[in-house]
């Protein structure tokens, strides 16, 4: 799942970067790099709704997340509503087969605290947790570089000879 998402973002900032585009290569980037999370969090979204939870909210950070090293960390959270805490265990066991690592909290605040978010804040717009039966189901991707293909033949027909 992960390779998908960022080799097309890898790849394109890639490509762009060789025309010599600047700014434009920034841009078409952070584009790519939305649509990527966005396609993630649909995913996961699928995932949780399959297993019967109610989705109240996601969230999602990316970058320099905490001092344990990698360039493009990952994090992505869903505040959910749910009877028992039986599903949204299973659900998280899920999600840690995806990612570095993965867990549930139980949540009685707007605010996230996770040991992943170190230089990253992350807070629900939800803010009436008085009924109780909120879970945060988080997964978290230390380091989401991957092996970029063998570009040496599409240099060599691009470059001025």
């Amino acid at each position: 799942m992960k390779r998908r998402f960022f080799a097309l973002f890898l790849s394109a900032v890639m490509l762009l970067s060789l025309c010599g585009c600047g700014d434009t290569a920034g841009q078409i980037a952070d584009s790519v790099m939305d649509a990527a999370m966005t396609e993630l969090k649909n995913q996961v979204q699928q995932l949780l709704e399959n297993n019967k939870l109610e989705v109240v909210e996601m969230k999602t950070a990316f970058g320099k997340l905490n001092d344990e090293g990698g360039k493009f960390q990952f994090f992505i959270a869903a505040l959910v509503k749910a009877n028992s805490t039986a599903v949204p265990q299973s659900t998280a066991d899920t999600m840690a087969k995806i990612f570095s690592d993965a867990g549930l909290t139980v949540q009685s605040a707007s605010a996230l605290e996770n040991e992943h978010l170190v230089h990253k804040d992350i807070t629900f717009k939800h803010t009436d947790f008085s009924a109780g039966n909120y879970y945060v189901i988080w997964g978290y991707a230390r380091d989401l570089t991957i092996e970029l293909p063998d570009l040496s033949a599409l240099l060599e027909a691009v470059s001025p000879t």
